[in-house]
């Protein structure tokens, strides 16, 4: 004998038990996603302090999350009318419980086309741009985690982002000081740059001096969002090389590929497809002109010295050829 057994087949009983096992589970997680919305609901329970209500719901919509990480229950939180719930507590005062809520939303909608569309149809646009105009960095963080998840892949997610005004918004958060809520705005933008007029407004809003400061990073995951980002504006149009921001992403570019390419090992390994990104625009984006470079310089000096309002270089030419 080689000391293995063969396989056991499975008994109808075993299979109806593991069947009723299986329906049991599902109802009981349901179950309990029910009576989680309707304590989310509730403003106060006797005898319970305001603070016991803000950390009981933080509790429960952290044990939300683990269930709705299922693609079928995600679907069951739409059964149970569980969408205005997270809506009502984004925009809620308690801050435990507005970036909680956006992350169960962002969890249920991500890489699920009928979720993102009962959550667009469900108006959930105008609480989550409100939470992107939070004063809390970890709520704005959480507020374009949810609106990437809902555009993903999702072409009328996307439109209604534009429409909504959201070049604007994410702009102004790809500028934020704060990396990760940054980093996460590049990606975002990234999605909405899709065409020739999507990118010319990411640019009017400041994507390019975004991509420029997150270029300087010491946040690998900022630098590559930033050239993804700056690789799909690329795409759909032709930058002229002198424009002042565009210069000085060209140098960085640059530097960074002197930089990578001088290490060896695993450091070397590590950064594969920030080296790769870089290649890839500068053969878009050509190498920095010394000349005009200069000449770029120079001009910000004097209008540094003379106090004259900054003259904005033209950045676009025509669109990129395909």
């Amino acid at each position: 004998s080689d000391g293995t057994t063969a396989a056991r087949e499975i008994s109808e009983e075993e299979r109806a038990w593991f069947a009723a096992a299986s329906k049991e589970a599902f109802i009981d997680e349901t179950a309990v996603m029910k009576q989680i919305g309707a304590f989310l609901m509730q403003d106060s329970i006797e005898g319970a302090t305001e603070e016991e209500m803000v950390q009981t719901k933080a509790e429960l919509l952290e044990e939300l999350q683990d269930i709705v990480e299922n693609v079928d229950r995600a679907r069951d939180l739409k059964a149970i009318g569980g969408l205005p719930v997270l809506l009502s507590l984004i925009t809620c005062k308690h801050q435990p419980l507005r970036w909680r809520a956006a992350e169960v939303l962002a969890v249920v909608v991500q890489n699920n086309i009928q979720v993102q569309e009962w959550a667009l149809e469900g108006n959930c646009l105008p609480p989550l741009l409100t939470l992107c105009e939070d004063s809390d960095s970890l709520c704005t963080t959480k507020a374009v985690l949810a609106l990437s998840s809902l555009v993903q892949n999702f072409s009328a997610g996307s439109q209604a982002l534009k429409q909504a005004n959201g070049h604007q918004v994410v702009g102004r958060l790809a500028s934020s000081s704060d990396t990760k809520t940054s980093t996460k705005a590049l990606r975002l933008m990234k999605v909405l740059c899709d065409d020739v007029s999507s990118c010319q407004r990411a640019i009017n809003v400041g994507a390019l001096q975004s991509v420029l400061s997150s270029l300087k990073s010491e946040d690998d995951a900022s630098r590559e969002a930033a050239l993804e980002l700056m690789h799909a504006i690329s795409t759909h149009v032709a930058l002229l090389p002198t424009n002042e921001h565009v210069l000085q992403i060209q140098v960085s570019i640059q530097e960074r590929l002197k930089f990578i390419r001088e290490l060896i090992g695993e450091d070397r390994e590590s950064v594969l497809e920030e080296e790769h990104l870089c290649d890839s625009l500068q053969q878009t984006l050509g190498t920095p002109n010394a000349a005009v470079l200069d000449a770029a310089i120079v001009g910000a000096n004097d209008t540094a010295n003379t106090n004259e309002p900054e003259k904005q270089e033209p950045i676009l030419a025509l669109p990129a050829p395909r």
